[in-house]
């Protein structure tokens, strides 16, 4: 099953005027499709923020699919990485 990775953004203006666009949490999901993944990162997206509504922190999302995602895991007290 293909990966994709979801980023939530918004644009955040400084006490200058300027924007800025700030990325407010990125998440991985699997899934079948790029729609599919959009609705499980934004339930993800949702509950790690504590919030019932994704805009509320974000303006926008990208998705972008993974081909090759490097997983962390901790084995032993050493960190490992291998190919999802």
């Amino acid at each position: 099953m293909p990966r994709y990775r979801i980023t939530f953004r918004k644009i955040v203006y400084g006490n200058t005027g300027h924007a800025r666009d700030i990325c407010q949490r990125t998440v991985e999901v699997d899934a079948h499709d790029s729609e599919s993944a959009q609705a499980a990162a934004i339930e993800c997206f949702c509950e790690l923020e504590h919030i019932a509504d994704w805009l509320n922190h974000a303006d926008r999302l990208e998705i972008a699919r993974v081909e090759q995602a490097l997983i962390q895991q901790a084995v032993g007290g050493r960190e490992t990485r291998r190919a999802a």
